[in-house]
This record gives structure tokens, C-alpha cells and sequence, in this order.
């Protein structure tokens, strides 16, 4: 049987058992101890953060998901709304609040 030949690139490497990142053995190093923002840093930076870059960067990386509160969104929030009346009412309608007690 032919020997295979291990596959790598700068960011990744395998063998038939085996999956490396960055020097790290995926399983063994990896899987359950980095958050997805810890991950991100090693694969840019070519090391592991320590604590307090950890805690800036997945700050930043959690405000780069959230994009409800863009200027666009708040600009557009200023704007002036249409009036309602019995007629014209929002195609949502209120939110039901919680069941009364009475």
C-alpha cells in the first residue's frame, strides 16, 4: 500500500488521525478549551490570547454579531412614523402582554 503524504498549510495540517491548527491538535488542544473568539485571535495573531486580550477581543467579536443597533437602524427609528387609526392598523398589531388575573 502507497504511504500517504500529510497534507499542511500555514493555518492547518492532518494526518490520518490527527488534525492540527496553529501547532495545536485540534482535539487534543483545542475542542472545548477556546471560545470562537479565542480561535479567531490564534488563527490571526499565531498564539493564544491571554485573559485580558480574551475578554477585548470576544467583546469585540460579540459587538461585530450584534447589528440591531447600527446608525442606519437608529437613524431610521427617528424618522417620523405614520399615524394609526382603526383603519390603518400595523400588519403585527401589539404584542399580547401576559394573561390577566382578573
Amino acid at each position: 500500500m502507497a504511504r500517504r503524504k500529510t497534507l499542511r498549510s500555514d493555518l492547518a495540517w492532518a494526518t490520518p488521525d490527527r488534525i492540527f491548527v496553529k501547532d495545536f491538535d485540534l482535539c487534543q488542544d483545542l475542542l472545548g478549551k477556546l471560545s470562537l473568539g479565542d480561535m479567531a485571535f490564534l488563527e490571526m495573531m499565531d498564539r493564544r490570547p491571554t485573559a485580558a486580550e480574551s475578554t477585548v477581543f470576544n467583546a469585540m467579536a460579540l459587538t461585530l454579531v450584534e447589528h440591531g443597533l447600527t446608525p442606519s437602524a437608529i437613524a431610521k427609528s427617528a424618522l417620523p412614523q405614520p399615524i394609526s387609526s382603526p383603519t390603518t392598523q400595523p400588519s403585527m398589531g401589539p404584542r399580547p402582554g401576559p394573561p390577566s388575573s382578573r
